[in-house]
């Protein structure tokens, strides 16, 4: 029983932090609003919120595991990564945001086709308003990439590899895109007034999550490092409008990617991995002695890692 307590202890502990972390300021802000205001201003305070109650979790809690809990090896996960997966990591969320939405126009009617080429009739904006347009969506950007990158250190940069040594590589690979779906859970039961249709959108949101953590699971362990992952990650938020989805609020066709006409490619993707060569990342990676990196006050405090970590078939 010992031993067993001492295999999934930095699990656990990972898990509880986070989970709490995450859930107790999605409740306090559960009703919040923000009225009637401009799309790229809606965008940043929903990119706040996300921010808030997703963007900083994961990093605290694999600082506390891996300095009190979870000492046992240095991963590779800070690797920089050859350029090949950044150009995968900026192409791919594109690509499959793109064959969602023309799987939800071909299937969805003239309603998401009029949604989608709809036309402003407003004039040109004003130079300021530009200026605005402009400072937001920076902003957006960068909270959207300081959330991503603390969700994937968390995430794939120890909980997946952690999780792969205890169920195997492709269960560990599979089933943790299902946990961190359900981290998600909260923020669409808590910003949604009607119970029914949020818990709909929470189960399909792990779905997704499925998915797509295999997808982002899989350019981790091939690239060694979390840094394409935040690419790709934080580019398909962006564009997908993830924030809006959490909050409740509608970001049109875009959103689809989150929903049964973004499992199609992805489960594509996914079989397209696994029927090739490319299965053979899928494998708990040796420790790395790479150079510090500037986020390396993560690891503060940890135990030298093991000259080979334990990889599994």
């Amino acid at each position: 029983m010992s031993a067993l307590i001492s295999r999934w202890r930095g699990l656990a502990a990972y898990l509880a932090l986070t989970f709490a972390c995450s859930w107790i300021p999605a409740v306090a802000m559960a009703h919040w609003t923000y009225g009637n205001m401009p799309t790229v201003l809606r965008m940043l305070l929903a990119s706040t919120m996300y921010a808030l109650c997703m963007g900083w979790q994961p990093l605290v809690a694999v600082w506390v595991v891996r300095r009190w809990v979870d000492k046992d090896q240095i991963d590779d996960v800070l690797h920089v990564g050859a350029p090949a997966y950044y150009a995968l990591a900026s192409v791919a969320p594109l690509a499959l945001l793109g064959f969602s939405m023309s799987l939800a126009l071909l299937f969805g009617g003239a309603a998401h086709a009029a949604e989608a080429f709809s036309v402003d009739p407003a004039g040109p904006p004003s130079f300021g308003a530009a200026v605005l347009v402009v400072a937001a969506m920076c902003c957006v950007f960068v909270l959207l990439w300081i959330q991503a990158l603390a969700e994937e250190v968390g995430w794939r940069g120890y909980f997946l590899l952690r999780f792969m040594q205890q169920l195997g590589p492709r269960r560990g690979l599979a089933l943790h895109g299902a946990i961190w779906g359900l981290w998600y859970a909260p923020l669409f039961l808590v910003t949604n007034s009607a119970l029914g249709p949020s818990t709909l959108k929470s189960a399909g949101f792990v779905v997704t999550c499925m998915f797509l953590g295999v997808l982002l699971g899989w350019l981790r362990l091939a690239s060694k490092s979390v840094l394409t992952t935040t690419l790709a990650n934080s580019l398909l938020t962006l564009t997908a409008g993830l924030p809006f989805v959490l909050h409740g609020d509608d970001p049109g066709v875009r959103g689809a990617v989150y929903g049964p006409s973004g499992w199609v490619p992805m489960a594509l993707l996914v079989i397209a991995i696994l029927a090739t060569r490319y299965r053979d990342a899928v494998r708990v990676p040796a420790s790395a002695k790479a150079a510090a990196p500037p986020i390396v006050v993560l690891w503060a405090g940890a135990a030298p890692g093991r000259d080979e970590g334990r990889t599994l078939h």
